[in-house]
Formats: C-alpha cells, structure tokens, sequence
C-alpha cells in the first residue's frame, strides 16, 4: 500500500511544482496540499474504504481548484492551465469512476459526477458516464429523461435522445413519465424540423 501512495505522490509532483513556481501556492501551503494528499491516498488505499474518504478527497480537490481560479483571476496568469487544473480534474474524475464502481447502487454519487464534468464543461464525459448510469439504474425513469435532454438540449443531437427514449421505454413499457416526457421530446423534435425547413 505505502509503495502505492508513494507512487502516486511523484506522479503529483511536477503538477505541485508548477503551482509553486507561479506563484498559485507558497511553500508552506504546497507542503500541506502535499500532506494532506498523501492523507486521502492512505485513506482509499485502506482495505475497508468508505464513501465519505473519496467523497473528502474529491470535495478538497474540487475546493482547490475555486482556490487556483481565484489566484489566477487575483494574479493574472492564466498559463499552465492543462498541466496544474487539468492534472486536478482528471484525479477528480478517476477517483468519482471509483467511487462509482464501488457504490453502484448511489444514484447522488452518478449525479455528482455527472454536475462536476457539466461544471467543468467536458460534454462528451457527461454523455459516457449518462450511458453507464442507465446500464446500471435503468429502473428510473427520471434518469432516462434526464439523459435524453443532455443529448437532445446540450449536445445538440436529437437523434440520440430519442434513442435514449426509446431504449428507457423498451425497460420501462408502464412508464407514464417516460411516454410523455418522449412525446414531449418528439414535438420538439418536430419543431426543429419546421424550422430547419
């Protein structure tokens, strides 16, 4: 386990390096982001991990990088953006694919990964991580309509919100929210045709 943590602390290294060097971090606050860090691998790390470790880890995460935004709107500099925020947004992605295997039945935890890629405006994450919370709750009807007006209204592709419809109505035949939630989708649908035309 420590040759793990360890491992994972170099591979944070030169992110950590890049926030000193511009000026986003002091010293004394790089080496509590690395302590603390290293306290949230242990602890996922640990054989009986619980939701509340990776919800902290991601929640601390999440609040450094509000941290960075506003240094970087107090400071100026906008440069290494990939390597430092992005570094961050991915670790908070993996660590939510994580915490979604491990908890599939927590429909908030899908959810709030779901809010955080939207927040952070990666579209076609948002759109995977819709398709494999239906494979796992497609009991729900809300989620299926939910799903649907992401491709319909946000990905602009309403082709594949109808087929996210149909599929949600082949699982739940009964479902009176799901048939008019798709009528609905499908008038708009119409809509936009007689606009186009």
């Amino acid at each position: 386990m420590a040759e793990y943590v360890e491992q994972r602390m170099e591979e944070m290294l030169g992110e950590v390096e890049q926030m000193e060097r511009v000026n986003l971090l002091d010293n004394r606050e790089v080496k509590e982001l690395l302590k603390k860090r290293k306290h949230f691998e242990y602890k996922i790390q640990k054989r009986t991990k619980t939701r509340e470790d990776f919800l902290s880890y991601i929640q601390y995460e999440v609040n450094l990088l509000s941290l960075l935004d506003i240094r970087r709107e107090n400071t100026g500099y906008q440069h290494k953006k990939a390597e430092i925020e992005g570094g961050i947004r991915t670790r908070v992605n993996k660590l939510y694919k994580i915490l979604e295997h491990r908890f599939q039945s927590d429909v908030n935890i899908w959810l709030s990964h779901i809010q955080f890629l939207k927040t952070i405006k990666w579209d076609s994450s948002v759109s995977r991580i819709y398709l494999r919370l239906l494979q796992v709750h497609n009991d729900k009807p809300r989620l299926w309509v939910a799903a649907a007006k992401w491709e319909f209204e946000h990905v602009g592709n309403p082709d594949n919100g109808r087929q996210i419809m149909l599929r949600g109505l082949r699982f739940l035949p009964t479902s009176w929210v799901l048939h008019r939630e798709y009528l609905k989708l499908e008038l708009l649908y119409v809509e936009q045709l007689r606009k186009r035309g």
